[in-house]
């Protein structure tokens, strides 16, 4: 058995209506950021396990730990999810022995398993413990919701850093951000606290989160904390899993099977503590008898078995190994009945079956110490013949803290019909819990169906039809009351027309309407999910078109950001101190156009805040190649064959408004919208004139861009228009000469920061001569023009560059490459010179006469090795010149 290197976790999610996801999940210590190991998850939806993918049923980041659900997997209020994964958990090296041994003898199997998983307490990887950290773990036992220590370092002040000052308020020492040199000189680690901690989250700069201290109060003579957070970091413990299992597999005879197996299992939660060590062993035991005999009715068996199960107080497997619906089938789940304690499970099960039909019935008991006691009958029915039937029915009587009577069946009939099949299904449960002879508000009873008409499985088509209804009660004055009806129709199509003609698609519409609102927390609410593939290639694949459409609804995970500065170079933002306060504001920071000026980073980390969102994706992609249907070869088809063209439109946006109307428009484009949460539209199209000739060819490009995210402190949107032509020709094998013509707009609305918002209009002129004997050696001159006027502010700024270049390039086979250029730049600006602005229309250059140049020698040194050198530099009339150089060696394997 193979074991990845990580933590389980299982977590248990109810659906939000008319909600597909994203669904945040946490690792087992509630910890909220965790990278989901590839692969490892299982995801079921009422108990049925799911498949992962975009045509099946869910997706899955494994970074961010979200799931996302397709339009095959509605999500109502009464879906229960439940997914287990495992999670990357390299708080300290760790070691895995696992030991499988097995013995076959003639009557008789046994076996051993040992596994063990063991952190080493003197090896943390992601965390520096100090030995007044390790003291005070060893002094908390197996409580680690006492696993915070304090967490704040007196530094020199730093301008790149979220920094605090230390006070006294109300006889409290707080801490509160500051940025001035002569009182900022702590660090802090602020963590959330179970119960409550005195500071709240208080916005953000451009390098993380500020925190505000909130006073507590005292009520009772207890200390009531009104914040969240406080200035410590969680410290991870050291743990230990163990567990030893042997087992037999016995024939008593030729119709009777014996199955036995006893576990004792060792795990301790934190292994700096000898304190709590009474709980961390347990034991297991498993009985399973099993006999096989002929019945008296002809060609069907009579199979009897009998199950126990007994686990100690402080058993602890290493993953689930009971039903995925375990609790819920024992009416545990949610309730106050403490598991800690020994455990009895007892089955017996008789079986009537031929082949794969089978009439079942089982008696079921489970029992918890004094805790719990529960019996549980069921009948089960599995028939494949002229009409299909599946049948399962339980009844469960229980005893605890509340004495409940469950009641539940669940079956689907089906019958095949000419070429269709025709199923109904319906589940019903009936949940009654009784304290203290009182009905429990948590009582609850529900009756779902469906039907559906379906074409049978073909290699063309499959279409399914189907309408469904649920109505739910709830507890409410020792009755059940009626709270929520719901209807579900929709269709599901899969047609081949033929081999260049595919369409896939799915539209589920879910129509919720509320009995009694002060039952249930929901309101009316109209789902629709609807999904189309559709791919068609026509005229000997001359045409193509491929369409992909989607609405649906989910969740919009607000980001957050910080600047993070790294080695020059490596990064990929400046800062410039547009207000000279030599603070660095969020709105401070652009895209670094030079390499020297990359000083920074932008981390993002998802935070805890949702919003609603109704969705919308649409792609649609246009070919068209005449070449491939016009035949013949006249003058005018010569022409048009020369033509061809490609269309390329994506939409992708999610907004909190909830009309219908609204939802299913694709094209929908105020970006300023508030109630526009995210977009990514694009929209390109490309005529081409001799595409493929070596001497002469147009392209004209026209090409449509908006973006917008939402981030916690606000949205940032981006647009951009462009409409050009390039135009190619070869004078001679040696020459060739492109024109270039630009007409380009760009937005900018950034709701954190006003100095960014602009609309600039920019017009461009390029031409380009190279001269090229060989493929050793290339030349070409270059010139450019623009003109860029900003059309949003009043100021009108307005920028006229003049551009003229030389470039170079250098090639010997197998030994290595030269590039070189050399840039003469002349810039006239009318506006602020330190601004946004500014440094958008300038290209991070300074108005006036600029030089630019670079070089790059690239050689190879052994079939393996490779030697790069850069060098970069500029010069302007009103700045120093700037060098920047690099070396790099690659090594190929």
């Amino acid at each position: 058995m193979a074991i990845s290197k990580g933590k389980f976790s299982r977590n248990v999610i109810q659906g939000v209506e008319g909600n597909q996801g994203p669904y945040r999940l946490t690792g087992a210590d509630n910890e909220q950021f965790i990278l989901i190991l590839s692969g490892t998850e299982k995801v079921y939806i009422d108990g049925q396990l799911l498949t992962r993918g975009t045509a099946y049923d869910y997706t899955i980041d494994y970074n961010t730990a979200e799931v996302t659900f397709t339009t095959n997997q509605i999500i109502t209020k009464d879906k229960r999810i439940i997914v287990e994964f495992q999670y990357s958990d390299k708080n300290y090296a760790r070691s895995i022995v696992e030991s499988s041994n097995y013995f076959k003898g003639t009557r008789a199997d046994w076996y051993l398993n040992v596994y063990s998983e063991q952190d080493a307490k003197n090896q943390p990887l992601q965390q520096d413990l100090t030995t007044e950290e390790r003291s005070y773990l060893s002094s908390i036992g197996d409580d680690l919701t006492q696993a915070y220590f304090p967490s704040f370092d007196s530094i020199e002040f730093n301008t790149n850093q979220v920094l605090y000052k230390r006070i006294d308020s109300l006889g409290y020492t707080i801490y509160v951000q500051s940025d001035h040199p002569d009182s900022a000189f702590y660090q802090l680690s602020f963590s959330k606290i179970t119960g409550g901690g005195d500071y709240t989250l208080n916005g953000f700069n451009a390098f993380g989160k500020i925190y505000q201290w909130v006073a507590p109060d005292t009520v009772n003579n207890t200390l009531v904390h009104n914040g969240e957070y406080a200035p410590v970091r969680t410290l991870i413990t050291p743990q230990k899993k163990q567990l030893f299992a042997i087992g037999t597999k016995q024939n008593i005879n030729q119709n009777t099977k014996l199955n036995f197996e006893a576990a004792l299992s060792n795990q301790d939660i934190n292994t700096f503590s000898n304190l709590d060590q009474s709980d961390n062993s347990g034991l297991g035991f498993n009985f399973n008898l099993q006999n096989k005999q002929d019945s008296l009715i002809k060609n069907w068996s009579l199979i009897s078995s009998v199950k126990a199960e007994l686990i100690t107080e402080h058993f602890k497997s290493i993953e689930r190994y009971r039903d995925i619906e375990f609790t819920r089938d024992w009416n545990i789940q949610n309730s106050a009945v403490s598991t800690t304690a020994m455990q009895t499970l007892a089955k017996g099960e008789v079986r009537l079956q031929k082949g794969k039909d089978f009439f079942a019935f089982r008696t079921n008991t489970f029992q918890i110490d004094n805790n719990y006691e529960g019996y549980k009958n069921d009948f089960l029915i599995d028939l494949n013949s002229d009409i299909n039937i599946l049948f399962n029915g339980s009844y469960l009587q229980s005893k605890s803290i509340e004495n409940t009577s469950f009641l539940r069946h669940n079956s689907t009939i089906s019958k095949h019909l000419k070429g269709i099949k025709i199923s109904f299904n319906d589940i019903h449960e009936l949940n009654k819990k009784i304290i203290a002879d009182s009905l429990s508000n948590t009582s609850y009873q529900f009756y779902d169906w469906k039907t559906s008409i379906a074409t049978l499985d073909s290699n063309n088509a499959r279409i399914e039809v189907f309408y469904g209804e649920r109505y739910d009660k709830n507890g409410s004055e020792n009755q059940l009351k009626s709270t929520t009806f719901a209807r579900n129709p929709g269709i599901k199509v899969n047609y081949k027309f033929s081999p260049n003609h595919l369409l896939r698609w799915t539209t589920t519409y879910r129509m919720l309407s509320i009995k009694d609102s002060n039952l249930t927390n929901n309101t009316p609410e109209n789902t629709l999910l609807n999904r189309i593939n559709h791919k068609i290639k026509l005229l000997n694949g001359g045409l193509t078109f491929t369409t992909f459409y989607e609405i649906g609804s989910g969740l919009e995970l607000k980001k957050e950001f910080s600047y993070i500065e790294v080695i020059a170079g490596q990064g990929v933002y400046t800062w410039i101190d547009y207000n000279n306060d030599g603070i660095k504001d969020i709105n401070e920071f652009e895209t670094a156009v030079f390499s020297d000026q990359a000083n920074y980073i932008r981390v993002f980390t998802p935070s805890q805040e949702y919003i609603k969102t109704f969705n919308n994706s649409f792609n649609e992609v246009v070919t068209i190649n005449p070449r491939y249907f016009l035949k013949k070869k006249t003058a005018l088809n010569k022409f048009i064959n020369r033509l061809s063209t490609q269309t390329a439109l994506r939409t992708n946006r999610k907004t909190t408004l909830n009309n219908i109307q609204e939802i299913a428009n694709p094209f929908a484009e105020d970006i300023a919208d508030s109630s526009l949460q995210t977009l990514n539209n694009s929209f390109r199209n490309s005529i081409y004139f001799n595409r493929s000739n070596p001497v002469f060819g147009i392209e004209h490009t026209y090409l449509i861009s908006q973006n917008k995210t939402l981030l916690a402190n606000g949205f940032d949107a981006r647009s951009r228009t462009n409409n050009a032509i390039n135009t190619r020709w070869n004078i001679t094998k040696s020459f060739l000469l492109q024109v270039k013509g630009e007409l380009e707009t760009k937005t900018s609305i950034v709701e954190y920061a006003n100095n960014r918002n602009y609309l600039i209009a920019i017009q461009q002129t390029e031409g380009k001569i190279s001269y090229q004997p060989s493929t050793k050696f290339r030349l070409s001159l270059i010139a450019k023009y623009k003109d860029k006027r900003n059309q949003l502010a009043t100021a009108g700024e307005k920028a006229f560059i003049n551009d003229y270049g030389v470039e170079l390039k250098y090639n010997q086979l197998r030994k290595g490459i030269l590039t070189a250029a050399f840039n003469y730049v002349n810039n006239i600006y009318f506006g602020e010179e330190n601004s946004t602005i500014a440094f958008e229309m300038l290209e991070a250059l300074q108005p006036g006469i600029n030089y630019t140049w670079n070089c790059s020698i690239q050689r190879t040194l052994a079939n393996n090795l490779q030697l790069t050198l850069n060098y970069t530099g500029r010069n302007s009339v009103t700045s120093k010149t700037i060098h920047t150089g690099g070396v790099q060696v690659r090594a190929f394997f």
